[in-house]
């Protein structure tokens, strides 16, 4: 019977398009400054109407408050470095010389852009369960607006699809909690993976 019940449940919210309660209460969670704050790791990769785009970030995120950003540079094929910057209310920090010193301005990256297809779905396609480092998940395969995606390919400083893209998505929560959210197109896909929801200290510098 409870079976049925979330079948027709499920076949609703295909035909309606609308955002589960479920998904509603994650991105609240996720945006919350009852919590420490989270780690994000997020890369983006594959090609984008004519180019190909490799990017790979790290955001420390305390409070809301303080972001410290890890922003991977390649130089060639075997050859890379991370760039760190540290947002705190006006202040911008950069990593010179194993030190943080300010500097005037950043091209700053967006930190939180990635929850916000929590919040921007055109269908929920299916919901099941899988383990991922050894704990159930429950997880979403959705489809995006496509205007999500396009507002994260602005903050990544990669060029946009056309309005009519197809923007299929997985999305991983456990208790409450993010823990993975896809974007995918045909030959490009962004992945963010959170950890140490609750569990971030303020960087001292």
């Amino acid at each position: 019977m409870m079976k049925k019940i979330f079948s027709l449940l499920l076949v609703a919210l295909v035909i309606t398009g609308c955002t589960p309660s479920s998904l509603k209460k994650v991105y609240k969670n996720m945006k919350s400054n009852e919590i420490s704050g989270y780690v994000v790791n997020v890369k983006a990769f594959g090609k984008v109407v004519t180019q190909r785009y490799g990017k790979e970030l790290r955001f420390h995120n305390y409070k809301n408050e303080q972001i410290h950003i890890s922003e991977k540079v390649v130089i060639d094929f075997k050859n890379s470095y991370f760039e760190e910057y540290i947002i705190e209310g006006d202040k911008i920090l950069q990593k010179k010389d194993n030190e943080f010193k300010e500097i005037e301005s950043y091209n700053y990256i967006k930190y939180d852009i990635y929850l916000e297809g929590l919040k921007n779905i055109d269908k929920v396609n299916s919901k099941s369960k899988e383990i991922i480092n050894g704990k159930e998940n429950t997880l979403y395969e959705v489809t995006f607006k496509t205007k999500v995606l396009n507002d994260i390919l602005t903050s990544l400083n990669i060029e946009n699809v056309e309005s009519k893209t197809v923007v299929k998505g997985r999305i991983h929560y456990v208790d409450g909690y993010l823990t993975r959210i896809s974007y995918m197109i045909e030959e490009f896909s962004i992945i963010a993976e959170y950890s140490s929801v609750d569990a971030v200290d303020k960087i001292k510098y």
